[in-house]
C-alpha cells in the first residue's frame, strides 16, 4: 500500500511539474507531456548509469589502498524503486495520451 502511494505521488508531482512548465513556457500541455516525461525518465536513467561506474571505482580504490574486501563490482542495473515505477507509468501514460490526442485530431 505504501509503495503504491509513492508511485501515485510520483506521477502526480511529475504531472504538476510538467503542467507548470507548459504554462511558464506558453506551450500546449499535450506537446510537453510526452517530451517532459521522457526527459525526466532519461535523467533518472542517466543518473543511475553514471553512479554505477563511480561506485565501482570507489570500491576498487578502497580495496587497493586499504587491502579491504568491499562489495564486488556491479554491472549497471536500472534500480526498480517506487519512484522509477512512477516515472515509467507516467511515461507510458503520456505516450498513450499523446497518441490518442494526435490521432483524434486527424
Amino acid at each position: 500500500m505504501n509503495k503504491g502511494l509513492i508511485v501515485l505521488f510520483t506521477v502526480v508531482i511529475e504531472a504538476l511539474v510538467i503542467w507548470l512548465l507548459s504554462i511558464i513556457l506558453s506551450w500546449a500541455f499535450i506537446d510537453t507531456i510526452f517530451l517532459g516525461g521522457l526527459f525526466i525518465f532519461g535523467g533518472a536513467w542517466f543518473y543511475y548509469f553514471v553512479i554505477t561506474p563511480k561506485s565501482n571505482e570507489y570500491d576498487a580504490t578502497v580495496e587497493y589502498k586499504n587491502v579491504q574486501d568491499t562489495e564486488s563490482l556491479k554491472p549497471f542495473l536500472f534500480i526498480k524503486s517506487p519512484i522509477t515505477w512512477g516515472l515509467s507509468l507516467f511515461l507510458l501514460g503520456s505516450f498513450i495520451i499523446t497518441i490518442i490526442e494526435y490521432f483524434s485530431l486527424s
